[in-house]
């Protein structure tokens, strides 16, 4: 995996642990919600994880794949 998928695995890891959070406790959250989605979005374009319409080119699986390979004891729940 080069640099630019990891920043983006990374980025979508960040993304799931901040939504976790969020639907653990809603208050004050969007603001977070929103950097994060951006950050995820920004990378994983510039890593070509999404298509000419902004859809994703992996399935959630293969994401979810991805951030295991980094991170074997993350869990997605």
């Amino acid at each position: 995996m080069d640099q630019t998928a990891r920043d983006a695995v990374e980025a979508y890891r960040r993304l799931t642990e901040t939504l976790r959070a969020a639907i653990a406790d809603p208050g004050g959250y969007a603001s977070a919600l929103s950097t994060a989605a951006h950050e995820t979005h920004a990378s994983f374009e510039k890593a070509g994880l999404l298509d000419e319409s902004g859809e994703l080119t992996r399935s959630s699986e293969e994401l979810f794949a991805l951030v295991r390979e980094l991170h074997p004891d993350w869990n997605r729940t």
